[in-house]
C-alpha cells in the first residue's frame, strides 16, 4: 500500500487541503486502497470490533457536518464510526493505545452531529519507564456516541510500513473510567486527563497529577465530599537491585534471611480550591496536603488510603523512594471507596447493588482504621469493615461498641475459642454475664463451622450474627457447600470504638499477628516448628497461661497462633517484662494450688520467653513487613500517628 507516501509527496506540493483532497481521493483509488488514513481498530468492549472507514475530508464533514483537523496542518486523516460507540451509561470510557503515532498527535472523538466529545494530545512517555506503548483512557458522557475520529500527527510524520498494509496505527476500546497512571510490562496507561513524570538519580520518584474536579471533589474538598480511595501499587526487589518492569516475587517459604526493609514517601496535595475542615493536613499555597511514610512489603504490595480518612481529593500524587530497588506500577484514584465485590454467594440478591455495595470492604492500613477513618463516614451506624490493605482479603470490623461486638461475635467466640465451651452453640439466656474478648480473630474453618452447625440445629442467629454470614459469604471468607458452609479465604478482626486509644492500637497490634498468621503459610509453618521446638515443660506452661486466660488448650492450632501473637505484641526488649512481670503474677495469683510451679518453671527457664520470641521475630521479617509491636504500615511523615 502506498497511501502514505502520495499524501506525503502531496504535502511537499504546498497545495491547499481542498487540492489535496481532489488528488489524494483518485490516486489512492488507482493504487487499489480505499483508505484515505492508515488503519485504526475499534473495540466495543464485549470482544467484537465496530465497523470503521478511514475517508477523505468530505466525506467526514458530509456525514457530520464537521470540519475536523486543522487546515494549516498536515496531514489529518478522518474516520467513521458505524453504527456509533455509544457509553450507555454514565460509567463509561474508550481507551486509546498506540505504539506509532508520536508525541504530539491530536486525537479527536466527535457525536453524530460532528461536536467534539473529547480530544487527546499524546504525550511522550518519560524515557525511565522504558515503554513505547501509550494508553489513554478518555471519559465519555452517558448519553454521548462516538460516530467519528480525527487524527493529527506532528508536522513531517510518516506512518511506518507495516508487513500487510493493514497494522492499526491506534485502537479504541470501550472501557471503564479510570483517574491515574498504570505501568505493565510493555506500555503506559494515563487516565482522564491524568499526567505522569517519572525521574531517576538517587532516588525514584512518580509525581502524577490528577483532575480532581472530576474524581468527586465537592467545592469545599470536605470529608464528604472526598468519597473514592487512592491506591499505589508498587514492586520491590529482594536483592537490591531497581525493578523496572515485571513482577517481583514474594520470599518463598524456604526464605532464609529477612528481605530489607523498605519505605517510600507520599506527597499528597489536593486541588487549589480544595481545604480540610480539620487539623489533619497543612494547607500550602490554598491546597491541602499531607505526607505520609509506607512501610513496604517485599515483592508486591498495595497502598490504600480511603477518600474520608484523608479529607480531600488529591489533585497531585507524589511517590518517592530514597531505595533503588522500589518501583511504582499504578496510581489511582478509585471513584468508590469501598472495592468492588467480584464475586458473590447466592444470599447475596444479585440486583441489589446498594446491598453489594455496604458489604463490600474498604481498603486501608490499620493506622487509618484506627485513627484516621472518620466514623461520620461509616456506611453503617454500629460498624463499619475494612480490607487490611497489606493483607487484603484479611477483613477488619471495627464496631461502635461492645455491645455490637459482642451481638456479632460473642457467641463465635465460645464455639470456636473458649475452653470448655467449643463446639457449643450457646443460647442467648446461657451467654448473659458471660464476657467474649475485648477483640475477635477468626479464620475460615472455625466461621464456617459455626454457621454449618447452626443451620444444621436449625439454632436461631441474632440479627448481627445473620449480617456477618451475608458479609462472610459476599466477601469469600466462606462459602456454600452442599453440608452447610465450607472455608474460604482470609479471616476477620475486630476491635471496638469503645475501647480507649492506646487499648485500641495494642488489641489491633495483637490480633493483627493473627491475620499473618492466617495469610502467611511459611509464617504459619515456621512458628509451628518453633512451638514444636520448645520443651515439653515450656509447651505446659504456655497451655496453662493461655487456659487462665480462657483458651481451650486442647486446640493445638490455637495455642500456636496465640503463643506467636502474644510474643509479638509488642517490642521484643519488652517480651520479658509483659510475659513475667504482669501475665505470670496474674496467672500465679489466680492458680494458687500451681503457684510453687509456675514459679520454679521461670526460676529454671530465664531466657525462655525471650528466646522465643527472637526466633519468631527473625521468622516474621522474611514474611512480613510487619514488625513486634509494629503493625502500623502508612504513618504521617512527622512521625506522629
Amino acid at each position: 500500500m502506498v497511501w502514505h507516501k502520495i499524501l506525503a509527496a502531496i504535502k511537499r506540493r504546498n497545495s491547499s487541503r481542498i487540492g489535496i483532497l481532489l488528488i489524494a481521493v483518485p490516486a489512492l483509488a488507482m493504487s487499489g486502497c480505499a483508505a484515505a488514513g492508515p488503519p485504526i481498530s475499534v473495540d466495543r468492549g464485549d470482544g467484537e470490533a465496530a465497523s470503521v472507514s478511514a475517508v477523505d475530508q468530505e466525506d467526514f464533514v458530509g456525514t457530520l457536518g464537521a470540519g475536523g483537523g486543522d487546515p494549516e496542518q498536515e496531514p489529518a486523516y478522518y474516520y467513521l464510526i458505524d453504527p456509533p460507540l455509544s457509553g450507555g451509561t454514565q460509567n463509561a470510557a474508550v481507551l486509546v493505545s498506540t505504539s506509532v503515532l508520536p508525541a504530539g498527535s491530536r486525537l479527536s472523538l466527535l457525536n453524530g452531529e460532528g461536536t467534539e466529545v473529547d480530544s487527546l494530545r499524546l504525550p511522550a512517555v518519560p524515557p525511565a519507564l522504558k515503554t513505547g506503548r501509550r494508553e489513554h483512557v478518555l471519559h465519555l458522557d452517558n448519553a454521548a456516541g462516538i460516530r467519528g475520529v480525527t487524527i493529527i500527527p506532528p508536522p513531517g510524520w510518516e506512518p511506518p510500513e507495516s508487513s500487510g498494509g493493514d497494522e492499526p496505527v491506534a485502537s479504541l476500546t470501550v472501557t471503564s473510567p479510570f483517574f491515574g497512571a498504570v505501568l505493565t510490562a510493555d506500555s503506559v496507561r494515563l487516565g482522564a486527563g491524568s499526567a505522569l513524570s517519572v525521574s531517576r538519580g538517587s532516588s525514584l520518584e512518580w509525581a502524577v497529577e490528577l483532575p480532581a474536579g472530576r474524581m468527586g471533589s465537592g467545592a469545599s474538598g470536605d470529608v464528604v465530599a472526598a468519597r473514592g480511595r487512592l491506591e499505589i501499587d508498587y514492586v520491590t526487589d529482594v536483592e537490591g537491585e531497581a525493578v523496572t518492569n515485571g513482577d517481583a516475587g514474594a520470599p518463598s517459604a524456604g526464605a532464609a534471611t529477612a528481605a530489607p526493609e523498605r519505605w517510600a514517601t507520599l506527597d499528597l496535595a489536593g486541588a487549589p480550591t480544595g481545604s480540610r475542615t480539620d487539623d489533619a493536613a497543612d494547607t500550602t499555597g490554598g491546597r491541602a496536603a499531607v505526607s505520609y511514610r509506607a512501610r513496604l512489603t517485599a515483592g508486591s504490595g498495595t497502598i490504600a488510603i480511603p477518600g474520608p480518612a484523608l479529607g480531600f481529593v488529591p489533585a497531585v500524587v507524589r511517590v518517592s523512594s530514597v531505595d533503588s530497588g522500589v518501583a511504582v506500577r499504578r496510581v489511582q484514584w478509585h471513584e468508590r471507596t469501598a472495592r468492588s465485590l467480584n464475586a458473590r454467594s447466592g444470599d447475596v440478591a444479585r440486583g441489589d447493588s446498594a446491598r453489594a455495595d455496604i458489604n463490600a470492604p474498604i481498603p486501608a492500613d490499620l493506622a487509618t482504621i484506627l485513627s484516621s477513618y472518620p466514623q461520620s463516614a461509616w456506611r453503617r451506624d454500629e460498624f463499619e469493615v475494612f480490607s487490611w490493605s497489606a493483607y487484603p482479603d484479611i477483613l477488619v470490623f471495627d464496631t461502635d461498641d461492645y455491645g455490637t461486638q459482642a451481638r456479632l461475635f460473642r457467641r463465635l467466640a465460645f464455639f470456636v475459642e473458649k475452653r470448655g465451651f467449643r463446639g457449643r452453640l450457646l443460647s442467648d439466656d446461657e451467654l448473659s454475664g458471660r464476657h467474649g474478648w475485648n477483640a475477635h480473630n477468626y479464620r475460615p474453618e472455625g466461621l464456617a463451622d459455626f454457621f454449618t452447625q447452626a443451620e444444621a440445629e436449625a439454632f436461631g442467629l441474632n440479627a448481627e450474627e445473620e449480617l456477618l454470614r451475608e458479609l462472610l459469604l459476599a466477601n469469600g471468607v466462606i462459602r456454600r457447600a452442599a453440608d452447610g458452609y465450607a472455608p474460604g479465604k482470609g479471616g476477620i478482626l475486630s476491635i471496638s470504638q469503645s475501647s480507649y486509644p492506646l487499648l485500641r492500637e495494642l488489641l489491633i497490634t495483637h490480633e493483627a499477628y493473627h491475620g499473618v498468621f492466617y495469610e502467611e503459610e511459611g509464617f504459619r509453618d515456621g512458628v509451628t516448628e518453633i512451638w514444636n521446638g520448645l520443651s515439653d515443660a515450656e509447651r505446659s506452661y504456655w497451655r496453662g497461661l493461655l487456659s487462665y486466660m480462657t483458651y481451650d488448650p486442647a486446640d493445638e492450632y490455637l495455642m500456636i497462633n496465640e503463643f506467636q501473637a502474644y510474643l509479638m505484641q509488642q517490642p521484643t526488649d519488652r517480651v520479658r517484662g509483659y510475659l513475667r512481670g504482669v501475665l505470670a503474677p496474674r496467672f500465679a495469683n489466680a492458680r494458687p494450688a500451681q503457684r510453687q510451679e509456675i514459679e520454679r518453671f521461670l526460676a529454671e527457664h530465664p531466657d525462655s520467653f525471650i528466646r522465643a520470641a527472637r526466633a519468631v521475630e527473625e521468622l516474621l521479617s522474611v514474611f512480613s513487613p510487619l514488625a513486634p509491636g509494629d503493625v502500623l504500615l502508612l504513618l504521617p511523615a512527622d512521625g506522629e500517628a
